[in-house]
């Protein structure tokens, strides 16, 4: 999936990914990059005890 972080609490090291008009959690640890508010990110989902959460968050790149 794509998407944009909404937001990012490097202290907490959590953060909201929003994507098709959802958003979805993340932890730092499910993220490959260092990861900052307005990143455009792929990622995949997965069902816990608390929802859908985001993992394998991967920042595109820019390639200017």
């Amino acid at each position: 999936m794509l998407g944009i972080v909404k937001y990012y609490n490097a202290d907490k090291r959590f953060g909201f990914i929003e994507s098709g008009g959802n958003e979805y959690f993340f932890h730092r640890s499910f993220a490959d990059d260092e990861v900052n508010e307005g990143d455009k990110v792929t990622f995949g989902t997965e069902n816990n005890e608390r929802g859908t959460i985001a993992v394998n968050v991967k920042v595109i790149k820019d390639e200017n």
